[in-house]
């Protein structure tokens, strides 16, 4: 089976002044497969960051996938959905990020690397839009 990123976007995105200090990056992801359309599939990433002293920046990001074939329900038990799709996904988000924070007028947030594989042994998920 082929499969290829076919789309990324910016689903929301919120730069705010926060009354207090985000501390922690908030950061997660889901892939969601969907009932209607049987070759294709979402990587979405849902991050929270503080910029500057006194800015939070929320953004949604979604990277549609599209198979050559449908995906059966074995193959979505594949590490590919839920390591290798997110980890070439993220690096678009990371340039995203850094592009927009600094032609805001910050200093650019350059999002850490992730280790999907840590990260999808324990928060392994799927959803069906």
């Amino acid at each position: 089976m082929n499969i290829r990123l076919i789309n990324s976007i910016v689903d929301e995105l919120s730069l705010s002044k926060a009354d207090e200090p985000l501390g922690e990056m908030e950061f997660s992801m889901v892939t969601a497969f969907s009932k209607d359309s049987l070759n294709s599939f979402l990587i979405i990433f849902d991050l929270k960051v503080q910029v500057g002293k006194d800015r939070i920046l929320t953004i949604k990001y979604i990277s549609e996938f599209e198979a050559d074939q449908n995906i059966s329900e074995n193959d979505r038990e594949s590490h590919f959905f839920y390591i290798n799709a997110p980890a070439i996904s993220f690096p678009f988000l990371r340039a995203y990020i850094g592009n927009l924070t600094l032609s805001s007028g910050f200093d650019p947030i350059i999002l850490p690397a992730i280790n999907f594989v840590k990260l999808a042994e324990g928060t392994k998920s799927q959803i069906e839009t």
